[in-house]
């Protein structure tokens, strides 16, 4: 995010790089510093902001909403970088995902339609850039069954609701 405060020439921004993302706070700086530090940052994050830019818009396409706040969520396991999109209203979400690879991403895409031709409960994708290089899809909240059993994982003794857990995601699996 980008924001400006005129009357102080304040600059607050967050660069995101390949390893993490930091804010930087630049306080009392000229017309021309300030300047520069944008373009510094545009170039830096050039490919981020337009798939950012592009994600909004395929948010706007699946959704017919304005896409809002954009919250950068922890990668799991893969390359792809995935963000909770919000309606400018808060009253939905979308994941946004940008792939670093099109043969992997074309891959996910097709085992995803056919998961779900199967009846299994995974995030339906609903719309896709042209390059395949970005998607929105369900969003079907925080909760990953891994965390979900944790307690469980880690003394060895699972609860019930842990338990009831399992067996339905075996259930959902063995369809």
């Amino acid at each position: 995010f980008l924001i400006m405060n005129v009357e102080k020439f304040t600059l607050r921004c967050k660069v995101t790089t390949k390893f993490r993302q930091k804010q930087i706070l630049v306080k009392n700086i000229c017309k021309y510093q300030l300047f520069f530090v944008y373009l510094h940052v545009f170039l830096c994050n050039k490919r981020f902001i337009v798939y950012l830019m592009l994600l909004s818009q395929l948010f706007t396409q699946a959704t017919g909403k304005k896409a809002g706040e954009q919250v950068a969520l922890t990668a799991s396991g893969s390359n792809r970088r995935y963000y909770r999109i919000y309606s400018d209203d808060k009253s939905m979400s979308l994941i946004g995902v940008q792939g670093t690879s099109r043969d992997e991403n074309h891959a996910f895409l097709a085992m995803d339609e056919h998961f779900l031709k199967q009846g299994l409960n995974v995030p339906r994708v609903l719309a896709v850039s042209e390059d395949e290089m970005a998607y929105v899809q369900e969003d079907l909240g925080d909760t990953l069954l891994f965390n979900y059993i944790a307690e469980g994982r880690k003394t060895g003794v699972f609860c019930e609701s842990e338990k009831q857990m399992l067996r339905q995601t075996v259930r959902a699996l063995a369809r």
